[in-house]
């Protein structure tokens, strides 16, 4: 046992960098990209709501395939870049409306403050800065006129946001912990509400129960909480009493590693919505992913 801890120690300290070894479904981990290192991520998202309780009696569903490519600055500085391709579909009493493209994208850098390393594990602080660029249009039409806000692929602003990581893991379990904020900006007489949010992570080996020199792979269950708190929309300087609130997710979901990639999915479910007025509650969110180092 001795000397499969010792051995799973120089695994995480070597290969941790290149986050092969686990990481949150739903949002960044401290876990560094080695130097020169390139990890590509796809992940396929659908997305549903339905519970309205405006006079439209909106059904809203998506999907999006979210591609991001994080490449290792320095053995502290990692940059992401995150672009999405989605498509929007609304249902009223009256109609149904869709789009389909790339939304915005977003850059991220993330800087190591604190490391350390030890056996059969690491700890480690990152803080992170990102800029959201306008890629998505917030000008789709179809021959009913210009779509609603809710299904153009992009807001149009220039946004930035800023948080901090924490990441904590052992030989048989990972914790991870992010605060985020972003402040979006006005771009065409619309202002999409304010957002900050804390998320935790918690992946747990499953199997295999014990480790020798010949693991070569691991299955991890993995249970996350999300807190997201968005401020209302404003358009032309009013605020939209029907939109923005609070929203807590509960994902459960798994993960297969191996040294090279991991395939993982999970579900986020609302197990909390307390949203403004009309604002369009939320079903389900299932993600599924595909992640591997160059």
């Amino acid at each position: 046992m001795k000397a499969a801890i010792f051995w799973f120690g120089v695994i995480i300290v070597q290969t941790f960098s290149s986050l092969v070894i686990s990481a949150p479904l739903t949002f960044n981990t401290a876990l560094p990209v080695s130097k020169g290192e390139t990890i590509l991520r796809v992940q396929y998202l659908i997305t549903k709501s339905k519970d309205d309780s405006s006079k439209l009696d909106r059904n809203t569903k998506a999907w999006s395939v979210v591609s991001t490519v994080a490449y290792g600055l320095s053995p502290k500085l990692a940059v992401f870049a995150t672009i999405p391709y989605t498509h929007r579909q609304m249902e009223t009493f009256d109609a149904n409306r869709s789009t389909t493209g790339i939304a915005d994208s977003q850059f991220i850098g993330r800087y190591t403050l604190y490391h350390r390393d030890f056996q059969g594990g690491t700890a480690r602080i990152a803080p992170l800065l990102g800029l959201k660029i306008p890629t998505g249009s917030d000008n789709e039409r179809d021959k009913q006129g210009r779509l609603p806000r809710g299904l153009q692929l992009g807001t149009g602003s220039w946004d930035s946001f800023g948080g901090v990581v924490v990441t904590y893991a052992s030989v048989n379990w990972e914790v991870d912990a992010q605060f985020s904020y972003r402040e979006n900006r006005q771009a065409n007489g619309f202002e999409l509400g304010d957002i900050s949010r804390f998320d935790a992570s918690l992946q747990y080996r499953l199997s295999p129960q014990n480790l020798d020199e010949n693991t070569s792979h691991f299955f991890n269950g993995v249970l996350e909480v999300n807190w997201i708190n968005q401020n209302r929309n404003t358009y032309n300087g009013l605020k939209d009493r029907g939109s923005g609130g609070v929203i807590v997710y509960l994902v459960p979901g798994a993960q297969y590693i191996t040294q090279r990639w991991i395939i993982e999915a999970g579900i986020q479910i609302p197990v909390r919505q307390q949203l403004n007025d009309s604002a369009l509650k939320k079903d389900y969110i299932v993600r599924t992913s595909i992640r591997a180092n160059f």
